[in-house]
């Protein structure tokens, strides 16, 4: 197997896995800074999007993909809001 082989499953998985742990140590460990942990949990939903996406991919089916889609602007839309107050 070689280092620039297609990646699999398991390494898109692997990858949200760190992804996540590293938001669950920054929420944890940052109780002072807001932007910190709302980074952190930025960081949280990109990996779980990873994981939506990857199985999504597996499986053939296209339905993880319009739901990382669906969250993505509503997450927009709330910023957006959250400006505009």
């Amino acid at each position: 197997m070689s280092l620039l082989s297609q990646p699999t499953l398991s390494h898109y998985l692997i990858l949200g896995a760190i992804l996540f742990a590293i938001s669950v140590i920054g929420i944890f460990l940052n109780r002072r800074n807001v932007l910190i942990m709302l980074m952190a949990i930025e960081l949280m939903l990109l990996a779980v999007n990873l994981n939506f996406i990857a199985f999504s991919r597996f499986l053939g089916d296209n339905a993880g993909q319009v739901f990382v889609f669906w969250l993505d602007r509503h997450r927009g839309n709330g910023a957006t809001q959250g400006v505009r107050r």
